[in-house]
């Protein structure tokens, strides 16, 4: 992710450890905290108020003692506004967390950071570029929009799940949600984005389900649909599309997502992506970018060799296969499991994954 998103910041806190809103900010209002200041030439002081990243609003700054004319003299020297009525001591472009703060300051202390840009102060690790800010505040705040920030009315109840100094940001299922409408327009990567979500644990299945039942329908199937493969034990975009295309399927019977493989003696076997347990048939998604979580592709390959060395037969596919032709490959698939059925089984205890 480009400096001109937010950075990611540390490992957020479990979700489902809280679901609780996050404790308002002991400072009160928009979390802005004690006032320290620091000099500026000339004497005067800007003020340094904790939790705003070095920047005020201007009744901040005419608050600490400077006059309409002694601003407007700054912010042609020395000072920039970065949005309207926030302002900067210096010039430098602003950009990252820094404009994610300021931004906040804009919008109010009614409204409440979410949508991609949100994902990222959770704790999303992802490199999708946030081109816009996305609030959302009370239906009595007015709907307004500068530069790359937004304010949407909405007519649901606002928690800020997580407050970094003024900065307030819903919980992950809202702002996975609103990604999806305005932030993340291909349904692949709508799907891939789910997935990231929910397999770095910053929300639950349950948590985006009831999200979307509050939710208009535009835009979020693809979000759906990438639960539903998630909870199936899907892991990726890939794995997720691979999913869908065999659940529409008419010929084969279930077919187990990640499921854990193992000889009876215990000795655990590679997880294939894909299991056919009527016919001992493993489907395997081969792509260096998004397949193997951390095993390299040797290891991937490996891997099949010796799922083939125990019984299984291996039938492989590539993202790119899927993307431009899934009907042809469950075909394929369809076949297999036909020519397979009655053979003798290897001695395999599988066990289902449960998301």
């Amino acid at each position: 992710m480009s400096d001109a998103a937010l950075t990611p910041p540390p490992s957020p806190e479990d979700e489902s450890r809280s679901e609780q809103p996050a404790a308002p900010d002991p400072s009160g209002g928009s979390g802005d905290g004690s006032e320290v200041t620091t000099s500026t030439p000339g004497g005067r002081t800007f003020p340094d108020i904790r939790g705003q990243s070095g920047f005020a609003t201007r009744r901040q700054l005419e608050a600490g003692g400077w006059s309409r004319s002694a601003i407007r003299h700054r912010l042609g020297e020395r000072w920039h506004l970065v949005y309207p009525r926030v302002v900067a001591p210096h010039t430098r472009q602003v950009s990252g967390r820094e404009r994610a703060i300021a931004a906040q300051l804009w919008a109010g202390h009614h409204a409440v950071l979410t949508g991609l840009a949100g994902l990222y102060v959770l704790g999303l690790d992802d490199d999708r570029t946030v081109r816009e800010l996305h609030f959302l505040a009370p239906q009595a705040v007015h709907q307004r929009r500068h530069a790359d920030a937004l304010v949407h009315r909405t007519d649901r109840p606002l928690h800020a799940y997580r407050r970094e100094g003024c900065l307030q940001v819903m919980h992950a299922a809202r702002c996975l949600v609103d990604a999806a409408r305005w932030d993340v327009r291909e349904r692949d990567e709508r799907i891939a984005l789910t997935t990231a979500v929910l397999q770095q644990g910053l929300t639950k299945p349950l948590r985006v389900h009831h999200e979307l039942r509050h939710t208009h329908r535009n835009d979020t199937v693809d979000v759906r649909d990438a639960v539903r493969a998630f909870e199936r034990g899907a892991w990726s975009r890939p794995e997720a599309v691979l999913a869908e295309a065999l659940g529409r399927s008419t010929v084969l019977p279930e077919v187990l997502l990640n499921a854990g493989l193992a000889l009876p003696n215990g000795q655990r076997l590679p997880t294939p992506d894909a299991y056919v347990q009527e016919v001992a048939l493993a489907i395997q998604v081969h792509s260096r970018k998004y397949h193997a979580r951390n095993r390299d592709w040797q290891g991937t390959v490996e891997a099949d060799l010796e799922l083939t060395r125990h019984g299984i037969v291996v039938q492989q596919v590539t993202p790119r296969t899927l993307d431009e032709g899934a009907a042809g490959f469950v075909r394929a698939v369809e076949q297999s499991y036909q020519q397979l059925l009655g053979r003798p089984l290897p001695d395999i205890v599988v066990t289902p994954r449960t998301s």
